[in-house]
């Protein structure tokens, strides 16, 4: 096996690390950023760890850089090196005040905006020790990888690989601007750029409405239906807070199991940090359940 002849020949934690940075990276550059040298140094050192195991780890191509099968099985033992060591350290420790360390969160930016950004403040007031990353966009961030250590993620069901929870329903209504007449529908819809399958939550009535505007993002079709330009589906925890529109329809028309997952690599949820936020940002969820599912304005 080739992680026993590793620890023969003396493999150590900084090979691993070298390993990990190149597979998490995906290149040779990317892993020189990670690790703060050079290009020419993590060359040097490769061609050195690859020597001494008399096997090659990693395959350069156009594309990038590659892990052997054999990389891929020294990469799988440095990431649960990687979470001993992390778990080591974080029980020494383990208190409120006390856990530190970099934290990284993968969401879609409106989340941040409008519900993340608060809950941040108060998180990093109870976790000074804690530096927060934010990965906010509308691409879905590698967990797998290592690409970060929390997503919240708008799912109907997510990637088996990830270790996760459903927080609560994510409900989307139809919207229009607050001042505009006959539901919007003189303007028609602002649908998306690229398809999204929304199409089967849009009400018969609706249906015939032909798409007039265009958007790639949620931020700016929420911008464009406050001016006028036409109605569109909306996330409703967004929408609802927005004096200058309201629902065309009451009900929200998202389907019933689409909802908002906490994911993360089963080996992060070992660290205290990731530990930590969960517990918090879970709780926030649940509290403003009705708020994301858009069942709160039925209830007023």
């Amino acid at each position: 096996m080739h992680c026993y002849h590793a620890l023969v020949h003396g493999m150590n934690w900084d090979d691993l690390r070298l390993l990990l940075a190149v597979h998490r990276s995906g290149s040779l550059s990317g892993a020189a950023r990670i690790l703060g040298v050079n290009q020419s140094t993590i060359s040097r050192r490769l061609i050195a760890f690859e020597a001494k195991l008399k096997t090659k780890l990693v395959e350069r191509r156009p594309e990038g850089a590659v892990l052997t099968e054999a990389g891929q099985e020294f990469c799988t033992l440095a990431e649960k090196t990687e979470a001993d060591l992390h778990l080591t350290v974080g029980s020494l420790a383990d208190t409120k005040e006390n856990i530190s360390g970099p934290l990284s969160i993968a969401c879609v930016d409106m989340m941040v905006d409008r519900f993340l950004a608060p809950h941040l403040a108060q998180f990093q007031t109870e976790h000074p020790k804690i530096e927060i990353s934010v990965l906010a966009g509308l691409d879905a961030v590698d967990l797998i990888r290592g690409k970060a250590d929390i997503a919240l993620r708008v799912s109907r069901g997510p990637d088996q690989r990830l270790t996760g929870k459903r927080l609560c329903q994510f409900g989307l209504g139809i919207y229009k601007a607050r001042d505009s007449s006959d539901e919007g529908k003189s303007n028609g819809w602002i649908g998306w750029v690229d398809e999204r399958h929304i199409e089967a939550m849009i009400p018969d009535h609706l249906r015939a409405l032909e798409v007039v505007h265009y958007a790639d993002s949620f931020l700016v079709m929420n911008a464009m239906v406050r001016s006028g330009m036409g109605i569109a589906v909306l996330p409703c925890y967004w929408a609802d807070a927005d004096q200058a529109m309201c629902r065309v329809v009451p009900e929200p028309v998202s389907y019933p199991d689409l909802g908002i997952w906490i994911l993360y690599h089963p080996d992060r949820k070992q660290l205290p940090r990731v530990r930590a936020f969960i517990e918090f940002i879970s709780q926030k969820f649940i509290k403003n359940r009705d708020t994301f599912s858009g069942l709160n304005v039925l209830k007023e």
